[in-house]
């Protein structure tokens, strides 16, 4: 485990310059914590994930949440491309000419 990390999980002061530049990756500090756990501790230790259901339900419902706000950003785009077309096809002579035949 990188010291930094050692040093973040201890709570000890990070040199500002050095807090500035690196912000912890809270899940590759759980992920190597897990792993080396057991080397910290004289007995046996076994490394658990607790949840709760309104936890899970938090989770579940900020996926959603993303998924949404994906799909409206693609609706968002798609909308901004057909208004490109709507736009240049308002300026295109050609086009304008063969409406005012209708």
């Amino acid at each position: 485990m990188p010291e930094l990390y050692t040093r973040w999980l201890l709570g000890h002061n990070i040199d500002k310059t050095v807090d500035a530049y690196f912000k912890p990756n809270i899940k590759a500090i759980k992920n190597d914590y897990t792993q080396i756990i057991s080397q910290l501790s004289i007995e046996k230790v076994e490394a658990k994930t607790v949840t709760t259901k309104e936890y899970d339900n938090l989770l579940k419902d900020l996926q959603n949440e993303k998924q949404k706000r994906k799909e409206q950003e693609q609706e968002q785009e798609e909308l901004k491309h057909r208004i490109d077309i709507m736009e240049k096809l308002q300026t295109n002579q050609e086009f304008q000419n063969d409406m005012s035949k209708d």
